[in-house]
């Protein structure tokens, strides 16, 4: 028969909720460690003036007609250089606070590898316009990394919840499961495979990170059996926060998966059951 495979998922407003404030809860203890990164004496020397701005000897300066335009020069110089000093070490106490959370440096790993090299270049420029756009640049993709990095984070922590709820429902419909793909550790990306066996009947699901279709395949009995087991499955997805609704029209209660907008699980593939 064709298996009644397709569904959505609803996480409860009362479990979006906890995520969100689990990732509230993660952004305030990065910033408290950015503060305490800038609030720790560090040994740097001031950034270099560019040469072509050093101002000669005072006397000489004094004497040229060309004063008004070179004291002005100095002042952007100086205005540069303070504006430059402040912003990279915004930048360094970022990178050190990153440093210190390896839960968000694994969640973009490849990413945060790249600005922290060019976080460590910044250190070493002299104060210049160029190198204060740069600064401002590289302090801006800090930024959006660390957004990033605890959105990954965020939603890990939705497929764990879903991963948990689809290994406790099975079990609790007499299945035996276990994790053939728990997920690459250097690529939290990839898709955690799990596979459930009652009797004749196996389900194996693939469930992607973020709100990619998850994809399963039901295989075994090709009678009531099958569309039993999966019912069953459904209502004690229910039973765990997950409002479940099956598509199949002779199906009154099919399911879908939906996180924090929707995550479609899945558009499957069966055979047999």
């Amino acid at each position: 028969m064709s298996g009644p495979k397709d569904f959505t998922i609803d996480f409860s407003p009362l479990q979006l909720a906890v995520f969100a404030k689990q990732r509230d809860e993660q952004q305030a203890v990065f910033a408290a460690r950015v503060q305490a990164a800038r609030q720790t004496p560090r040994r740097r020397p001031a950034p270099r003036a560019p040469v072509e701005n050093i101002v000669p000897e005072q006397a000489a300066v004094e004497s040229s007609p060309l004063v008004e335009v070179d004291s002005k020069t100095s002042e952007e110089s100086t205005r540069v250089a303070t504006e430059f000093i402040e912003i990279r070490d915004a930048v360094e106490a970022r990178r050190i606070a990153l440093v210190e959370d390896t839960r968000l440096t694994a969640a973009c790993a490849d990413r945060y590898a790249i600005w922290s090299d060019r976080c460590l270049r910044i250190a070493d420029l002299p104060a210049s316009p160029e190198a204060l756009r740069e600064a401002h640049d590289t302090y801006t993709e800090g930024e959006s990394l660390v957004a990033d990095a605890l959105d990954i984070l965020e939603k890990i922590e939705r497929r764990r919840h879903v991963q948990q709820a689809i290994i406790d429902s099975f079990h609790a419909t007499g299945f035996f499961t276990d994790i053939v793909n728990p997920g690459d550790t250097t690529d939290v990306t990839k898709p955690v495979t799990i596979v459930a066996k009652k009797g004749a009947e196996e389900v194996t699901v693939s469930l992607p990170l973020g709100d990619g279709a998850v994809q399963s395949r039901w295989a075994g009995q090709t009678d009531e059996r099958c569309v039993g087991s999966f019912l069953d499955y459904v209502a004690q997805m229910g039973k765990r926060g997950m409002e479940c609704r099956p598509e199949r029209r002779d199906l009154a209660d099919r399911p879908i998966l939906r996180q924090a907008g929707r995550k479609e699980l899945p558009r499957s593939r069966s055979e047999g059951g």
